[in-house]
């Protein structure tokens, strides 16, 4: 059985990952990309930059944070891909609404 346990650092770490996964995801739900560009850009960046740890070979994160960071990036990469398609970045459903 693995240990999927992570420490308080880590914690912190996801939790400003998925922080800006929700920017961005709010951005490109919003179509604002254009109007709020520097919070796009920021908010990638830093995503981008919490990801990349979890590829850093012998980086001290955890089994468990690093699949919890891997779950994040494949969400982001699942954003990306539906904004670049024109697709909706967020599933909605409309059957709801009648």
């Amino acid at each position: 059985m693995k240990d999927l346990s992570v420490t308080a650092f880590e914690m912190t770490v996801l939790n400003l990952a998925r922080n800006h996964l929700c920017t961005v995801i709010g951005i490109l739900d919003a179509g604002t990309t254009d109007v709020l560009a520097e919070e796009y850009f920021e908010a990638t960046t830093v995503l981008e930059a919490l990801i990349e740890l979890c590829h850093v070979e012998e980086s001290g994160m955890s089994e468990g944070a690093v699949e919890r960071m891997l779950f994040l990036e494949k969400q982001y990469t699942e954003v990306k891909r539906a904004a670049a398609a024109g697709e909706p970045v967020i599933k909605r459903d409309r059957s709801k609404l009648n």
